[in-house]
């Protein structure tokens, strides 16, 4: 089906345009944090695909609460 071409092409352009299109929720590193410190594991799930969502953890700083 179609969605085997979208795939692709949808993780292109989140690359492509990541940082000029992501942005972080307020309050989020805060919520990490209190997380953390009760010591809840916690893992991301998304359509992205590892590379968009590691650049998005990167960016904002993220990427050591999981």
């Amino acid at each position: 089906g179609h969605e085997d071409e979208l795939l692709p092409v949808y993780r292109e352009f989140n690359i492509a345009h990541h940082d000029e299109l992501a942005r972080a929720y307020e309050g989020t590193r805060e919520t990490l944090e209190q997380l953390q410190a009760l010591g809840v594991r916690m893992g991301v799930v998304t359509s992205k695909g590892t590379t968009a969502a590691t650049l998005g953890l990167d960016s904002f700083g993220l990427a050591p609460f999981f």
